[in-house]
């Protein structure tokens, strides 16, 4: 169908700080290789700021296209009169689940000297273990009426530096991670601006020593960016996630879920198609409007992480090692396919309403206020469902891993932040952030993104100017590829539909070794036609 937007609804103007109107520009970036290029392109034209808001960074291992580590990065721009700053997530406590030390998730490592043309203050969480200031930010001359933003999911560490079609040589060494992020000019792009200068000001605890860098004075408060000129004549809105009180000082400051609900009337008001790339599938709420868009004939497309890591991250690695060899083995291969369905069902039927999600290699278990039932229970229920394919990324026969958080509505309706669909991240509690837009933005990361899991330069023209076809095609291929994996024969690009019956469940982690051990050494030698 024609990208027209006309049937989707605004994201809701009365929830969100920033109202959707026109004269912006969001285009779409893919990938981390790809994305920090074009950060060094935007930081080298910088003319007054360069403002980011960090919620992880490996500040040993990252390092820029050109070769350069963050804050060397960084620093060059502020030693030529730049304005840099960055706004970097404290985590006070250690947080008994995902097993990382106390104060940041940046951690200045012993010996190393941060650099003085860089201000930083750090933004705490207070006593909660488990808040997260979770987005990923980077504005250009936000002080100016031509901002340009960028923001999305990426993260500042190793399994970033990945390029679109993820080589084989960067998944053996280590850069697995499939991501994006939209590059944003114009009315947005001042309103992701007057974003950071809101949480600059009020980072919590920030006056306090360690807390800011170089001097309390100099990491001072911003004032509020100009009206932004217009950039385009695109539509585009700027959607978070507010936890109640988060400016501490002001009585009257009102959480915020704006991007639960763009997620909720998006779904809603789907009539063809909905794509969407994920860390999580851990919303039952959003699940179940998944379920009633494909009793109406939607078709969805879900793409997940091919290699969840419930149980791995917690095993010894002897340990993970011997259960490698273990499935391997022939007569373990051939009885799994029989056995796993049985045993899946057993555990549904003993475990039906524990909600869980993996988070970054862990099993989290967390209430899910707005529905009773479990993710565990509704996603092997919604993947039998003709019109509904869960699917995930591969590459040398190893897991890409899925980072992104986007979805695409009748090829009309575009989202993309850093907000998991978990609820954490949409409901008033983590920091988040997103960029919905209207018409070719939609239409430019669909394309995008099908052609890159495809192995295609495009899309062929057959399937192109319909949004129903092109994603058709794109979960014919995912089937298809997943039955070449279970025969050990070469697929085509990189996405194959997953098992959905046993997805988020520890015994999907058994189906991955089978599958890794049976298709890797075909899928060194990938087929290179579109033609399915």
């Amino acid at each position: 169908m024609e990208a027209d937007g006309t049937h989707v609804p605004a994201v809701p103007i009365d929830t969100a700080s920033f109202s959707a109107r026109g004269g912006s520009t969001v285009v779409p970036l893919v990938d981390g290789n790809p994305t920090f290029t074009r950060l060094e392109e935007l930081m080298a034209k910088a003319k007054t700021s360069i403002w980011i808001t960090v919620c992880f960074l490996d500040v040993q291992r990252w390092r820029s296209p050109s070769g350069l580590p963050f804050f060397e990065m960084l620093a060059q721009h502020g030693r030529r009169g730049i304005d840099v700053r960055v706004l970097v997530w404290r985590l006070e406590y250690d947080n008994p689940v995902l097993h990382h030390p106390r104060s940041t998730f940046f951690t200045v490592p012993p010996g190393f000297a941060l650099p003085r043309s860089v201000t930083i203050r750090w933004d705490s969480s207070g006593p909660d273990h488990r808040h997260c200031h979770h987005e990923k930010t980077w504005v250009i001359d936000g002080d100016t009426a031509t901002p340009v933003a960028v923001q999305g999911g990426i993260v500042l560490n190793w399994g970033s530096l990945a390029s679109p079609g993820h080589p084989a040589a960067e998944i053996r060494a280590g850069h697995r991670t499939h991501d994006v992020n939209v590059e944003v000019r114009g009315t947005a792009a001042g309103d992701v601006a007057t974003h950071f200068v809101e949480r600059w000001n009020v980072a919590h605890l920030h006056r306090e020593p360690g807390r800011h860098w170089p001097t309390l004075e100099l990491a001072g408060p911003l004032s509020t960016p100009p009206h932004p000129a217009p950039c385009g004549d695109g539509r585009a809105q700027v959607l978070r996630t507010m936890r109640p009180g988060w400016k501490h000082d002001e009585k009257d400051s009102a959480g915020e879920s704006s991007i639960l609900e763009a997620y909720r009337a998006a779904i809603t008001s789907a009539r063809q198609t909905i794509y969407i790339e994920q860390q999580h599938i851990a919303h039952p709420e959003l699940l179940g409007l998944l379920e009633q868009a494909c009793a109406r004939g939607v078709r969805v497309l879900y793409l997940v992480p091919s290699d969840p890591c419930v149980l791995r991250a917690r095993m010894p690695w002897w340990a993970a090692k011997t259960l490698e060899v273990v499935l391997s083995t022939g007569f373990l291969g051939g009885v799994a396919g029989t056995t796993l369905s049985a045993v899946a069902a057993a555990m549904r039927w003993l475990f039906p309403t524990t909600p869980a999600t993996a988070l970054n290699g862990e099993l989290i278990t967390m209430p899910s206020p707005n529905c009773d039932t479990s993710f565990l229970e509704i996603v092997p229920r919604l993947c039998t469902h003709p019109n509904f394919t869960l699917a995930g990324l591969v590459s040398a026969g190893m897991p890409v891993y899925v980072h992104s958080k986007l979805m695409i509505v009748d090829d009309s309706f575009l989202l993309v932040g850093s907000a998991n669909l978990v609820d954490l991240s949409l409901a008033p509690d983590h920091t988040e952030l997103a960029v919905a837009a209207w018409g070719d933005p939609a239409i430019a990361m669909r394309d995008a993104l099908y052609s890159e899991h495809a192995g295609c330069d495009e899309l062929p023209v057959e399937v192109r100017n319909s949004g129903r076809a092109t994603l058709e095609w794109v979960r014919t291929l995912a089937q298809r590829n997943a039955q070449r994996r279970h025969t050990a024969r070469p697929i085509q690009g990189n996405i194959f539909q997953l098992d959905g019956r046993l997805y988020g469940n520890v015994l999907f982690l058994v189906n991955a070794f089978l599958m890794e051990t049976r298709s890797r050494g075909a899928e060194r030698h990938p087929l290179t036609s579109c033609k399915i």
